[in-house]
């Protein structure tokens, strides 16, 4: 039960960080929040299909509300991620987090706030998660990882 409120929480909080970025998008120019708002709904499926469709762990997620969303998605083999999905991950959460930087260095305040719940986010789940996850095919799974080419 621990993890899976901590697994919600991680989520929470980076969906927050994107929100803000999405916010200061919005204030400097409709068209922008538009623009991101759309990378989003492009990015965040892509993650679940490369990443979380992927994932044998399915079933026991801590952070649930993926493995949730993933029964929307076409299935895929649970097997080890090719570089092909380790680079479609890598580039949407890059563009989620780059795009808002433009605006948010006008805000150091949200800035800020972005960048600490999104390294408080992932420092939760290096920390506390991924000991527990049984994902033998993430690199950052204790129990074994295994990336095929």
């Amino acid at each position: 039960m621990k993890t899976r409120i901590l697994g919600l929480l991680t989520l929470i909080m980076a969906s927050m960080a994107y929100i803000i970025g999405l916010y200061v998008a919005c204030s400097y120019s409709p068209w922008m929040g538009i623009l991101y708002a759309l990378l989003i709904l492009l990015c965040v499926p892509v993650i679940l299909y490369a990443y979380c469709r992927k994932c044998p762990a399915q079933n026991s997620c801590a952070h649930y509300l993926p493995a949730v969303l993933c029964r929307l998605l076409p299935a895929r083999k649970q097997q080890p991620y090719t570089i092909k999905d380790i680079t479609a991950v890598s580039i949407s959460f890059i563009i989620l987090t780059a795009v808002p930087q433009r605006w948010l260095i006008d805000e150091p305040a949200l800035l800020i706030l972005f960048w600490v719940l999104l390294i408080t986010a992932a420092l939760i789940i290096v920390l506390n998660l991924c000991g527990k996850c049984t994902n033998r095919y993430c690199a950052f799974c204790r129990n074994h990882s295994i990336i095929e080419l």
